[in-house]
């Protein structure tokens, strides 16, 4: 007994499959850049401190704090303490500061809060990114 089987569009599927990786990485990249753009601006928006110079908020919302592989399937956003904000990570953490440590900042998590706040907005756009990666590639 013999079976003999014939897909009928298997090149088409097969070559859809195989474009799939890259489609994937080129709009997961994309996805990933948003999801963080939106979370630093929902950070500065509700970041619970109040700015006098705007030098936080500027660099909150700095695209350098973004760091997507170029898989697109992981990346970072990493708050920094730089020379025209040094207080960054306190503000953030929380912590001792001032002259001998004489103050104490309650840790504000701005970051955090935030995406925890876009938590379902970062899931709609991966989502969609990953049906657009999928019509994409052809499937």
């Amino acid at each position: 007994m013999r079976l003999r089987v014939n897909i009928s569009g298997q090149k088409k599927i097969l070559a859809a499959m195989l474009k799939m990786p890259q489609e994937t990485s080129k709009v997961m990249r994309v996805a990933l850049k948003q999801s963080f753009t939106d979370i630093q601006t929902e950070a500065v928006k509700n970041s619970g401190y109040t700015p006098r110079s705007g030098n936080l908020d500027r660099l909150v919302s700095s695209p350098t704090l973004v760091r997507v592989l170029p898989s697109g399937m992981r990346g970072q956003l990493t708050l920094v303490k730089t020379t025209q904000v040094p207080y960054s990570i306190i503000q953030h953490e929380g912590g001792r500061a001032g002259r001998n440590g004489s103050v104490y900042i309650k840790p504000k998590k701005f970051i955090s809060r935030a995406a925890k706040a876009k938590e379902q907005a970062v899931l709609d756009i991966i989502s969609n990114a990953m049906e657009k990666a999928i019509k994409s590639a052809g499937l």
